[in-house]
């Protein structure tokens, strides 16, 4: 009995140690790689605000519970890469909240956050992301240089 108890004890150990094992190899591939910071061009195309439920255009006079949809080619050195879509919604007078959706040839980078709609520059929190990009966290930073153009830097971490 003794000899049974110990043999079922060790190779419950072993088992536990195998998974354990295995667990941390699954998990160190299903993180993202550390990757470099990248930055793109991006050039906002469209741009509707829905007020009162009709739709304006960004110049429109915005108030609580209207939404923001935009539409931006994302570029590098010149040639299109992507694409961005934005959907936000005004959460207080000049300010929002806003969720995009950035895709590339080899996966999608989802980031969000809050936004003064008079403000140039923005911080959003990398949420995940598709493709080469899954499990992606990290932050995006845009910089405009005009109202309709900015630069983007992906800050994509483990």
């Amino acid at each position: 009995m003794k000899r049974t108890l110990l043999t079922v004890t060790l190779t419950t150990a072993a088992a536990a140690v195998a998974v354990t094992g295995a667990s941390a190899r699954l998990g160190a591939r299903a993180r993202p790689a550390k990757a470099t910071p990248f930055k793109v061009k991006l050039h906002v195309t469209s741009e509707i605000v829905v007020h009162d439920g009709h739709p304006g255009t960004a110049t429109s006079k915005t108030s609580t519970g209207d939404s923001l949809t935009l539409v931006a080619t994302l570029s590098q050195g010149g040639k299109i890469t992507g694409r961005e879509d934005d959907y936000c919604v005004i959460t207080a007078p000049g300010t929002g909240v806003c969720t995009s959706v950035d895709r590339f040839a080899h996966g999608a980078i989802v980031h969000t956050g809050a936004y003064s709609l008079n403000g140039s520059t923005f911080l959003d929190a990398i949420t995940g992301g598709t493709g080469s990009y899954t499990g992606a966290r990290g932050t995006v930073l845009a910089v405009f240089r005009t109202a309709s153009t900015a630069i983007q830097t992906y800050q994509i971490g483990p």
